[in-house]
């Protein structure tokens, strides 16, 4: 949510609501919503909440944003469903609220307390919540107000449902009360949706596991001026899935394009997905306007290129793929009727001025009537740190693909020094030990694994440094992920074991025996060899230096035949006291992983010293320890009173620290703070984060002491 949308929503709710409640309530039918997207219902029957009737959105954006808005004459209480933060509540609660502080003429925001002087924070697992308060500076005038932000999972790891509440300090509590009449009538849909990603990879999925309806066919498409080249598969069919590559034509022209057509009723009666040269995409309703369009970055256009479409129609929701990434979500509600596929070329004027030709292969339709993409995606094994040991063992038990392999991977400056073992595969196990070739204290180096490596040359890697971090990307893209590695080694000849899967639209890796992430391989399909390799950085590469490696195995994998392990059924939690996240902590930069003699694999420890400030007379110790998913901060100061305000902020002792990340318990008159937080420690260290005592709540801008985290390792 723009939070300046609802801070001017309320203002003016205060202004005009009592001269237009009979026109809102004229436009309101009934008095309860379902969330079109998520399936979420809320009810404000029998209420004094009535709706805006501008305040309702539908799957807008990438986020596919579900929006009631209700105002009641002094509140602003909004319902929003998301496919944010990748489901995390901690960073839902975090970045909602970090909005208050980007917004024009918002000041002093803190920590909300209520007449007594407590905080009001929860924390569980299905709900995190916190309330604020703030000056906002309008049209000359300060208005004091509190924002409640609360968030819920919608779809685990994927959505959530935030629920906002801006009102005036004075009658907080029993706006809240009355927000609470309408948050109690919310019901989730059991079944959840999947996001884009997730319901494309489910319907091709569910496809596959049947005969194709059509094809797969090939042949020659020639069009000209004023002549549409088709060729039909000759089905009758709505819902499906449909698939062609197609070469660009020879000699090739300036302008070109190719498409393919569906629910096709003959004549110029259907939907046409079009891409041209320039990489521009167009869906059409036959010769109509144009429905949706944008553009793909990948077009291979030389002379010898190829190109593959790949179409998803299931009712109203379809979904398109260029070069087996997805590209766009499609509305299909223009054309319900079923029809035939085709695959075509010249669809417009200025692509076909010339008579040419285009060869099409691989053109294949499956129907997807009566099958369910969800089931598909849920009886897939997921690939988590439950799941990954038992993946391993199974698919190990097995008899490798290719001979183990040992050997020295001689390194050079400019290219990274690989071994490929010689398999095709999609889905595998892989095993590798690496022995570091010096100490990481005098060389820096790393190593690394690769996979699903396409005809561009784009692949999946994995790298691991000598730093203790660890990154993953497509070739050489932007980062999808990274992170630091719990438990390494870094002495010369000491030996690092690299574990891996690859299991569908999802993969993970570990370490050592740990495992280390869960990874997205949803954006590139396909078999191919699997290698390993060394000096993927240039830094982290001296000329003639060797990486040794041994036992590297790759193993198929077919997750249909390993035993699904339980899990841990969630109830719905009601929000419970504890730290609560205010603030996401993003990985950027990761730190150093330094194994701490005596700590378990899953556990990671971290003192600092929160020096003193302006002579307060005040310092302390912190000790911060993360166990899996969870961390404890224990504060110890000297010189404290009690009641001084304990927070962990974003950025570092040298910023400002207006902007609060975790709020932690106050330090109580033995001056001792305890507080744990849902959060892993590498979320506080991936990112500059530092702690910082406050006087108190009434003089919270008078720092007493700080130490920073991320330099505390």
């Amino acid at each position: 949510m723009a939070f300046a949308r609802a801070l001017l929503s309320l203002l003016a709710a205060l202004l005009v609501l009592p001269s237009i409640a009979t026109g809102i309530a004229a436009q309101v039918e009934g008095e309860s919503w379902i969330s079109p997207t998520y399936g979420f219902s809320v009810t404000w029957a029998g209420t004094d909440w009535v709706l805006d009737p501008d305040g309702t959105l539908t799957a807008v954006g990438a986020e596919r944003l579900d929006r009631i808005h209700l105002l009641n004459g002094l509140s602003s209480l909004y319902f929003e469903g998301a496919t944010r933060y990748a489901g995390n509540l901690s960073s839902c609660v975090a970045e909602e609220a970090n909005l208050l502080a980007e917004e024009t003429g918002v000041s002093e925001i803190r920590p909300y307390r209520d007449r007594d002087g407590v905080q009001l924070i929860a924390d569980g697992p299905n709900s995190s919540a916190a309330a604020f308060s703030l000056t906002l500076a309008v049209a000359g005038q300060e208005v004091d107000l509190v924002d409640y932000v609360e968030c819920r999972t919608l779809v685990p790891d994927q959505a959530v449902l935030i629920i906002t509440l801006v009102t005036e300090p004075a009658t907080f509590d029993e706006e809240l009360a009355s927000a609470r009449a309408v948050v109690d009538t919310i019901t989730q849909s059991v079944a959840q949706p999947l996001d884009p990603l997730a319901a494309y990879g489910g319907w091709l999925a569910a496809a596959q596991t049947q005969p194709s309806i059509a094809g797969p066919l090939s042949g020659e498409l020639s069009y000209g001026p004023g002549v549409l080249a088709v060729k039909r598969a000759g089905i009758d069919a709505s819902d499906v899935y449909v698939r062609a590559e197609f070469a660009n034509p020879e000699p090739l022209p300036a302008l070109w394009d190719v498409g393919i057509g569906f629910r096709d009723g003959g004549g110029e009666e259907q939907l046409r997905l079009v891409v041209d040269s320039e990489g521009n995409w167009f869906l059409k309703d036959g010769l109509g306007g144009v429905i949706a369009g944008g553009t793909v970055v990948d077009v291979d256009a030389s002379p010898a290129g190829t190109n593959i479409i790949e179409i998803v129609a299931a009712g109203d929701t379809g979904y398109f793929a260029f070069n087996e990434r997805l590209v766009s979500e499609l509305d299909l509600s223009a054309r319900a009727e079923s029809g035939d596929v085709f695959a075509g070329a010249g669809f417009f004027n200025e692509d076909a001025t010339a008579e040419r030709s285009i060869a099409y292969r691989e053109f294949e339709a499956w129907s997807l009537a009566g099958l369910d993409p969800q089931a598909v995606a849920e009886s897939r094994v997921p690939v988590d740190a439950a799941t990954f040991p038992q993946i391993v063992v199974f698919s190990s038990a097995a008899s490798p693909l290719a001979e183990a392999a040992s050997g020295e991977l001689v390194q050079a400056v400019g290219s990274a020094t690989i071994m490929p073992i010689g398999v095709v595969v999609e889905d595998f196990v892989a095993r590798v030990e690496f022995t570091n070739p010096s100490d990481a204290s005098d060389r820096p180096w790393d190593f690394g694994i690769a996979f699903r490596e396409q005809e561009s040359g784009d692949h999946y890697r994995i790298t691991i440094a000598s730093d203790g971090t660890w990154e993953y990307q497509i070739g050489l893209q932007t980062d999808l992920a990274g992170g630091s590695v719990p438990l390494m080694s870094f002495d010369a000849g000491a030996v690092n074991t690299l574990e891996f899967v690859a299991a569908g639209d999802q993969a993970g890796f570990a370490v050592n025996g740990v495992f280390v992430s869960a990874l997205d391989a949803s954006q590139i399909d396909g078999a191919s060899d699997v290698w390993i390799g060394a000096g993927f950085h240039q830094a982290d590469a001296v000329t003639g230096e060797v990486t040794r490696f041994a036992n590297f195995a790759v193993w198929a994998l077919d997750t249909g035949d390993i035993p699904a392990v339980a899990a841990t059924p969630e109830a719905l939690a009601t929000p419970v006291a504890g730290g609560t996240p205010v603030a996401a902590a993003t990985p950027t930069a990761p730190a150093m992983a330094t194994p701490l003699a005596g700590v378990p694999p899953q556990s990671e420890e971290i003192a600092l010293r929160l020096d003193e400030r302006d002579d307060s007379g005040i310092d302390a110790l912190a000790v911060v320890q993360g166990v899996d998913e969870e961390t404890t901060i224990d504060v110890v100061a000297r010189g404290a009173t009690g009641g001084e305000v304990v927070v962990v902020h974003e950025g570092t002792c040298a910023d400002s620290l207006s902007l609060p990340a975790f709020l932690l318990e106050d330090l109580d008159s033995g001056g001792r703070s305890e507080t744990l937080i849902a959060a892993p420690l590498a979320d506080l260290t991936d990112a500059e984060h530092a702690i910082a005592i406050h006087r108190s709540a009434e003089m919270y801008e008078d720092v007493v002491a700080c130490g920073d985290i991320s330099g505390a390792g």
